[in-house]
Order: structure tokens, then C-alpha cells, then sequence
């Protein structure tokens, strides 16, 4: 039954009159099935199916990219305010340095 057109093996099963019949039930609801998948498979070509499936990636990766770019945008911001405040810290404990210096030195003399 392989590599052998479904209609053709379907002609054999109700020809053949040597089936048994408790497996005819069987074989002609498998065949059934088989034949429905086959025809679903044919109404959806294969490029129209790749196609849709190409579009809804695509879409899914505009919308990744979107928010990475917003996601980049808040780090970007985040990171220049710890800049900010990192050098204002910097600023502050020299400023207090000095004056921890010139309180010493005041004091020495």
C-alpha cells in the first residue's frame, strides 16, 4: 500500500471481496480519514501556508523590536541618571575631603 495513490488503494479495499469484514470497518475509516487530511492538505498550498506563517513572525518580531527599542530607551535613561548621580556622589565626598583638609589644617596651626 505504499507509495501508491490513495484512490487506488481505496478502489482495492471496497473491490476486494477477500477482506474480512471486522477489519473493512477499519480500514475504510482509516482510509476515510486519510482521505479527509489529503484534501485538507490540498486546499492549503504549501506557499500560502509558509506565507501567513512568515507574516505572523514577521509581526511578532516588529513587536519585539518595538519594545526592545522602548526596553533600550528606559535602560539609556536609567543609565544616565546613575552617571548623574554617581558623579554628584563624587563631587559631594570631595568637597568634604577638602573640608575634612582645611578643618585639619586649621587646627594644626
Amino acid at each position: 500500500m505504499r507509495n501508491r495513490p490513495l484512490s487506488k488503494i481505496q478502489q482495492q479495499v471496497t473491490t476486494n471481496g477477500t477482506v474480512p469484514e471486522r477489519n473493512e470497518n477499519n480500514k475504510n475509516s482509516s482510509l476515510a480519514v486519510l482521505q479527509h487530511g489529503l484534501e485538507v492538505l490540498n486546499e492549503i498550498t504549501p506557499e500560502d501556508d509558509g506565507n501567513e506563517e512568515i507574516r505572523r513572525l514577521d509581526s511578532q518580531l516588529d513587536h519585539l523590536n518595538h519594545y526592545m527599542d522602548k526596553v533600550e530607551e528606559r535602560i539609556k535613561a536609567h543609565n544616565e541618571k546613575l552617571m548623574d548621580t554617581l558623579k554628584h556622589q563624587r563631587e559631594e565626598r570631595e568637597k568634604r575631603r577638602r573640608s575634612f583638609h582645611e578643618v585639619r589644617l586649621f587646627l594644626c596651626n
